[in-house]
């Protein structure tokens, strides 16, 4: 029995450094093999691998977009924490549990999860935690369109990580504020507000300015991709469409051979709105194709839907109705698949979360 364990110590290990690397397909098979061994009540139960290994398969699927599987495991886990003190464990829990309501449009559930780990963190004094949950806090306050709010969270958890936290968090950080500030650029122009959109890119320089010189000094290539091309999203939305157009390429490239298939993809996505806005239609749809290839290999929803919807717009303009018709009912029937999982989450798993609330509520806090 020892030997076992010991063998799932070293695959969480290694899965540990898949993850790390985007292989996402390889950390899943590790994490169900070490399930099989630990899950025995009888013959190996291991409540800390069990923990670690559910933890890393949530962590995973939720780069699937998996979120009623990771709420099922999220569950699950509840049992493996004690809920009536603040521990690593439960922030950590309801950091992830928080991005799955999120995603799942459970927005005010989310954001009580991520205020929860906050409190745990503050009660824990831990510095780049806390920072992860206030991020979390801002992400939920975009989700429920206010984006005031989730700037104000988003520099907040920068100050954090900023005060301490080692060179890998704050890129980290840094990337996903820049990811939040090209989404909330978007929502700022879709409102027909172009001068908070720019202001917005205008405040985001220091972040840049942060954020390139931590990413030159991490060891992770794919982190410092990850910033690297949010970064060229940044610089197209300032204007600098060459200097971004450049970066793009090189990014799609380097990604396409370590098989990093959501940094190619986002920025593919990015290639083709640049060449829509410059009138190279057929250049902009083969990017659009192409960022679907492998076709068994699903594209997030938020690179799919713009691209979907970038299709119809090309298409349209030079009067194809046959295939703003073909395109049309893919983008339909991903938006239907979308509702029907918010659905599901919320009939099948309205419990997701409630229990940890609850005894929170109970205990005072």
């Amino acid at each position: 029995m020892k030997s076992q364990l010991r063998h799932c110590q070293t695959l969480l290990e290694q899965a540990e450094q898949s993850f790390e690397l985007a292989r996402f397909d390889e950390v899943l098979g590790a994490t169900d093999a070490v399930l099989r061994v630990v899950d025995d009540p009888i013959e190996c139960r291991s409540d800390g691998l069990l923990f670690q290994a559910l933890m890393l398969r949530v962590r995973c699927r939720l780069k699937f977009e998996r979120f009623d599987a990771v709420l099922e495991d999220c569950q699950r886990l509840l049992g493996l924490v004690a809920l009536d003190q603040p521990s690593l464990r439960r922030a950590e829990l309801l950091i992830n549990m928080s991005f799955a309501h999120s995603q799942l449009a459970m927005h005010e559930l989310a954001l009580r999860g991520a205020r929860m780990a906050w409190q745990d963190a503050q009660a824990l004094k831990n510095i780049p935690l806390a920072s992860r949950a206030i991020e979390r806090v801002a992400m939920c306050h975009l989700a429920l369109g206010d984006a005031v709010e989730a700037e104000r969270f988003m520099q907040e958890a920068l100050g954090l990580i900023e005060q301490q936290g080692s060179t890998y968090e704050r890129v980290q950080r840094y990337s996903n504020a820049l990811h939040m500030v090209c989404g909330l650029h978007d929502s700022y122009l879709a409102q027909d507000n172009p001068g908070m959109a720019l202001g917005l890119l205008a405040r985001a320089s220091r972040v840049v300015a942060q954020g390139s010189a931590a990413a030159q000094a991490i060891d992770s290539e794919y982190l410092r991709t990850m910033w690297e091309a949010n970064v060229a999203r940044w610089l197209r939305r300032r204007g600098e469409v060459e200097r971004a157009q450049a970066e793009l390429l090189r990014l799609a490239d380097l990604a396409g051979v370590r098989g990093w298939a959501a940094i190619r993809r986002s920025a593919q996505l990015e290639m083709a709105l640049i060449a829509e806005v410059a009138g190279q239609r057929s250049a902009a749809l083969d990017l659009l194709r192409a960022l679907f290839d492998p076709p068994e290999l699903r594209v997030r929803d938020g690179v799919a839907l713009p691209a979907l919807e970038a299709q119809v717009r090309l298409h349209a303009a030079v009067g194809d109705s046959a295939a703003v018709a073909r395109v049309l009912e893919q983008l339909v029937a991903r938006r239907s698949a979308r509702a029907a999982a918010v659905r599901q989450a919320r009939e099948q798993l309205p419990g997701a979360g409630m229990g940890i609330m609850d005894t929170l509520s109970q205990t005072g806090r």
